[in-house]
């Protein structure tokens, strides 16, 4: 089984409602189920199930961010194997 996370703590200052919409998008977009908590997103997949290829899920990610009218305070980054970390750019306000 394979696990993809998603850390999204920079977003909590948005809005809890903001993590919760992202997750719901996730399951829309990628056909899976998301658990959220603190700040965190974790997408499971088992064995027979294919994840999503690291670019496509970073789309996906971008694009949230983007419908959101988030793209300009935040960035989609690369964490650790299987990890994305979603962060507030360098100047920007909140």
């Amino acid at each position: 089984m394979s696990e993809i996370v998603v850390e999204a703590k920079d977003l909590k200052y948005e809005g809890e409602k903001k993590i919760e919409e992202l997750a719901k998008f996730l399951e829309d977009k990628l056909g899976v189920s998301v658990e959220a908590g603190g700040g965190e997103l974790k997408m499971r997949f088992e064995k027979q199930e294919q994840p999503p290829r690291r670019d496509y899920l970073r789309l996906v990610l971008r694009k949230y961010l983007h419908q959101s009218s988030l793209r300009e305070r935040f960035r989609v980054i690369s964490g650790k194997e299987g990890s994305y970390v979603i962060k507030q750019r360098r100047g920007a306000e909140t």
